[in-house]
C-alpha cells in the first residue's frame, strides 16, 4: 500500500480525527479553510449528536436504531433550512444495510424530490461511499449499549471502512450515536470518539480566545489605527481575528 500523505478534501478537524485515528498523524493536511461564503448559522467541522436509542438486529440480518433515523431528519431539515437555496450536495451514510434502507424510505416521505435532487441527497452504506465526498455528511452509527445490536465487531474489523466513512465529508461532519457506550469500547470506537473529543477541546479554546476579538491594548490601537486609515476604502474589510479551523 501507498499512503497518499498530502490531502486537500476535507476541514480540518473532520480530516484530523482521521488523521489521528488511522494515520497516526502522517497526513498533511492541505484544505483551503476559506468558509466566507458558508451559510450562515451553520456550523464546520465535526458535530456529534449524541443518541441513546437502541440497536436492534433484524430477522433478514443487519441493524436499525430507530432513535438515530429521527435525529438524522432532524439534522437534515435544519441543514437545508440554513442551505436556503445554495447546492450544496448532501450524504448521509451508515455502516448497516437495514439502516441504509429504512432512512431512505423516510427521507422520501419527509423531503419533496425537488429537494433531494437539489442536494444531490443520497444514503448509502460506508462501502458505497467509497470515492465519493459530500459538502455535508451525516454518519449514523447505529451501535449503542441498548438493544440486542450492540456490538461494534463491525468496525474492528473493518476499520479502514470506517475511515472511509468520515472522510468523505468535505465541510461537515455530524457524528450520530451514542457516546457514552463508544467511549466506553476498547477498540477503533473508542479510539475515534476520545480523538474527537481532544479535537472539540482544543477548538473551545479557540472559540474563547476569539471571542473576545481584541486581547490586548496594542491590538485595540492597532484596529482602532486601521480603520481611521482605511475608512474610505470600500474594498477593505477589517476582522479583528478570524478563525481557520482551530486557529485564531
Amino acid at each position: 500500500p501507498i499512503l497518499l500523505a498530502q490531502h486537500y478534501r476535507s476541514h480540518g478537524e473532520i480530516i484530523g480525527l482521521c488523521n489521528q485515528a488511522f494515520y497516526e498523524g502522517q497526513l498533511r493536511v492541505l484544505t483551503d479553510e476559506d468558509y466566507s461564503s458558508w451559510p450562515a448559522g451553520l456550523p464546520v467541522g465535526l458535530q456529534w449528536i449524541d443518541c441513546k436509542g437502541e440497536s436492534r438486529k433484524h430477522s433478514a440480518g443487519s441493524r436499525f436504531n430507530n432513535a438515530e433515523i429521527m435525529k438524522v431528519i432532524k439534522v437534515l431539515r435544519d441543514c437545508v433550512a440554513h442551505l436556503d437555496g445554495r447546492s450544496l450536495n448532501i450524504g448521509v451514510v451508515t455502516p448497516f444495510s437495514r439502516q441504509r434502507t429504512l432512512l431512505q424510505s423516510r427521507i422520501a416521505d419527509e423531503f419533496d424530490q425537488i429537494v433531494i435532487d437539489q442536494h444531490q441527497l443520497k444514503v448509502q452504506t460506508a462501502h458505497q461511499y467509497q470515492g465519493s465526498e459530500r459538502d455535508i455528511m451525516i454518519f449514523s452509527l447505529v451501535v449503542s449499549g441498548r438493544g440486542n445490536g450492540g456490538s461494534d465487531r463491525w468496525f474492528n474489523f473493518y476499520p479502514q471502512i470506517l475511515n472511509v466513512a468520515l472522510s468523505r465529508a468535505k465541510r461537515l461532519l455530524y457524528i450520530i450515536g451514542d457516546k457514552e457506550y463508544c467511549l466506553s469500547r476498547p477498540g477503533v470506537l473508542g479510539t475515534v470518539s476520545s480523538v474527537y473529543d481532544s479535537i472539540k477541546a482544543v477548538t473551545c479554546v479557540a472559540e474563547q480566545w476569539v471571542a473576545g476579538n481584541l486581547d490586548s491594548e496594542e491590538e485595540t490601537i492597532l484596529y482602532e489605527k486601521l480603520l481611521q486609515r482605511l475608512a474610505n476604502r470600500r474594498d477593505i474589510r477589517v476582522v479583528p481575528k478570524r478563525r481557520v479551523g482551530p486557529y485564531s
